[in-house]
C-alpha cells in the first residue's frame, strides 16, 4: 500500500514541479480517485462484518469504533411544511430576479410598488469541469 501513496507522492511532486503537466496529473487523479470511491463503496459492506469484531481495539494504527450515524427527519408528509417550503422558494426567486434587474440597473418592485429588496449573490470559485470524452 505503501508503494501506491509514494507513486501518488512522486506523481504530485513531478506535476508541482513542472516536470510533468499538472492538468494531466490532475485528471488522472481525478480517474484514481473516482475508482477508489466506487471499490471503497463496494468493499464496505464485506468489511463492517470484520470491522465489528475489532470494535473498541487499535488495528493497524487506527482506534476502531462501529456506531450507528445520524438519521434525517423527513417534513414532506406535513401539508403546513410544504406550503411554507414552497413559500420561502418562491420568496427567494423574486429577491433573486430583483438582483438580476439590479445588475441591469432596474429596481424591481412588488405588486403594491414596494421595492423588492434584491439577494446578495457571491460567485464560488474557479472550477476545473471534466467530462468523460468517448
Amino acid at each position: 500500500m505503501n508503494s501506491i501513496i509514494e507513486q501518488l507522492d512522486k506523481a504530485l511532486y513531478n506535476a508541482v514541479s513542472g516536470n510533468t503537466s499538472a492538468f494531466d496529473t490532475y485528471i488522472n487523479f481525478m480517474e484514481i480517485r473516482d475508482s477508489l470511491e466506487e471499490h471503497i463503496a463496494t468493499l464496505k459492506s464485506h468489511a463492517m462484518d470484520e470491522a465489528v469484531r475489532y470494535n473498541g481495539q487499535v488495528h493497524m494504527g487506527y482506534e476502531v469504533k462501529v456506531a450507528a450515524v445520524g438519521g434525517r427527519y423527513n417534513y414532506d408528509h406535513i401539508p403546513e411544511v410544504v406550503e411554507l417550503k414552497r413559500q420561502l422558494k418562491n420568496l427567494e426567486a423574486l429577491h433573486q430576479t430583483a438582483f438580476k434587474h439590479l445588475e441591469k440597473g432596474v429596481s424591481m418592485v412588488d405588486e403594491d410598488g414596494v421595492q423588492v429588496e434584491p439577494a446578495t449573490y457571491k460567485p464560488n470559485g474557479l472550477s476545473i469541469i471534466l467530462k468523460q470524452a468517448y
